[in-house]
């Protein structure tokens, strides 16, 4: 058992003891329709759960906490130590108690196939693909890096409880609900973010750059609900985290109990494998350069995972700086900046490159033109990038985009999504951010990763260690300086997404579900 020194010895058995008594009451019959308890049920759910779980002081904040006034840290943004090195809740070796381990999703999301192989059709980017009509690069070197290791620690098996991963962060993404009138679609999305691990336990390494890991893993699921009541549980049970102490029982059971009701087998009713699963993202340049994201989502006729498009963002080689990029943002402009335009779907790419890129225009000084393309060449012959993928990076740069210098360097650049021809500067700016690409680099101005491992976990075998302090967070979730235009350098653009979310989640609890809220915002 891995244990970390995050709670006390008696606090993690007297969590152990009241997993065992509580029935875990997310899993206690429904009523009859949408699958949602009663509201008697509920308040006894919320009785009992009371009277077993808090001790005497409860783990409670004074009672002068407004009522309605969202802890980020609790309610948001869970990352303290306590909660996601859990020693039982994140163990593999837990068994039903281990709710929050890799091995734990896996197996809720699997359906009727084996659970290591269906986590094995995730690490699919060494293949050769075309998805959504357009040609992914391929990474290989995710067989060595990571399945080998994995199969190596396994004794020849893909063992889940070995599974090379470690929990960062567990995201109330409440504010992705989808309402229209008296409909809900959706309360939202909760998420678990996984950093990945090398043969070591230490931070699988970046190809270049200073991140402290090379790439992440989310589990990506939908909070289920029917009505306007399912919706405003959702916001009452996760605002009810705000009231206890991370790490406590009182604390880190009840979002034990929140998160099994999204993630367990049969929470998502009619759909693949009856998981609530939306999708799984990959942010990552430990296999390859530069910086991409994937997504996968279950295939409802195998039950296994397959390759998706990525959400809201368009194939960056062939359409960035186009005429046709130029005239889908004009023709589309007030749903740009009311927030409701939705990429067609036939333009969503199977990949999203985010940079850096190898400075490889054209009217660059002839010595460095060549100097750049020679290690972009070697880097090819390196395994580290893709050949087809320089060709079509030298092929964009005949389109003469504009290019951001990166400090220090003369050999990459960082390319926004841009037009050749007019378009208003807000325009762009809200499409650009919206993109998988944009939002994880130049419009935010985000190395690329928005939770990631922390500096105290460089060189650190998490396999068993600690990773010292909590997860780092980007400057885009937690504010900072203004952000200058990567295009339009006179303006300026600030960011505190989390304190978003927290006045959204506010306004809800306050106000209670809105006629209309359908968001195309996705990360």
């Amino acid at each position: 058992m891995r244990i970390f020194n995050t709670l006390p010895a008696r606090a993690s058995f007297s969590l152990l003891m009241l997993m065992s008594t509580a029935a875990w009451a997310a899993d206690r019959p429904r009523a009859a329709g949408n699958g949602s308890p009663t509201a008697q049920q509920q308040r006894s759910n919320r009785q009992e759960s009371n009277q077993r779980s808090a001790p005497s002081n409860g783990g409670r904040q004074p009672a002068s906490q407004q009522k309605n006034s969202v802890n980020i840290e609790r309610e948001l943004m869970i990352t303290d130590l306590s909660v996601v090195e859990d020693p039982i809740l994140t163990n593999p070796d837990s068994g039903q108690f281990g709710v929050w381990s890799f091995k734990y999703l896996i197996e809720q999301m699997s359906g009727s196939n084996d659970p290591s192989l269906f986590a094995l059709s995730l690490f699919t980017h060494g293949d050769e693909q075309t998805i959504n009509g357009f040609d992914v690069p391929p990474r290989p070197a995710v067989q060595e890096k990571i399945i080998d290791p994995w199969l190596q620690r396994g004794g020849g098996t893909l063992d889940l409880k070995f599974a090379p991963v470690k929990l960062l962060a567990i995201v109330n993404r409440i504010d992705l609900r989808q309402v229209e009138g008296s409909e809900v679609l959706s309360a939202g999305e909760g998420r678990f973010v996984f950093g990945v691990l090398d043969a070591e336990g230490k931070p699988l390494a970046p190809t270049g750059g200073d991140a402290v890991g090379g790439m992440t893993i989310i589990l990506e699921y939908s909070l289920p609900a029917q009505s306007s009541k399912d919706l405003q549980r959702w916001a009452e049970d996760w605002h009810e985290l705000g009231k206890y102490k991370p790490g406590t029982p009182a604390y880190n059971l009840r979002l034990a109990v929140l998160t099994k009701r999204f993630t367990d087998r049969g929470r998502g009713i009619g759909r693949p494998n009856r998981s609530a699963l939306n999708q799984i993202r990959t942010n990552d340049i430990a296999l390859a350069t530069p910086w991409e994201l994937r997504e996968w989502t279950i295939d409802e006729i195998t039950g296994f995972l397959k390759p998706h498009s990525v959400a809201e963002t368009p194939d960056f080689l062939t359409f960035n700086n186009t005429s046709d990029l130029a005239d889908l943002l004009n023709a589309n402009a007030t749903s740009i900046r009311n927030a409701s335009f939705t990429l067609p779907a036939d333009l969503m790419a199977g990949s999203a490159p985010a940079g850096p890129y190898f400075d490889l225009r054209p009217d660059l000084p002839f010595e460095l033109f060549e100097a750049n393309f020679a290690a972009a060449q070697a880097t090819v012959d390196f395994g580290v990038m893709d050949g087809t993928f320089l060709n079509d990076l030298l092929a964009f740069f005949q389109s003469a985009p504009v290019a951001n210098p990166i400090e220090g360097t003369d050999v990459v650049v960082n390319i926004p999504w841009q037009t050749p021809t007019g378009v208003d500067p807000d325009v762009r700016h809200l499409f650009a951010v919206n993109t998988c690409s944009g939002c994880h680099r130049d419009e935010t101005a985000t190395e690329f990763l928005h939770v990631g491992f922390p500096e105290s976990a460089r060189g650190q075998n998490l396999f068993s260690d600690s990773m010292g302090s909590q997860a780092f967070l980007s400057a885009f979730l937690t504010g900072g300086d203004p952000v200058v235009d990567p295009i339009n350098p006179d303006l300026q653009h600030e960011f505190n997404d989390l304190q978003r979310r927290q006045g959204d989640l506010e306004e809800l609890l306050t106000s209670g579900p809105r006629q209309h809220h359908r968001t195309n915002r996705r990360h």
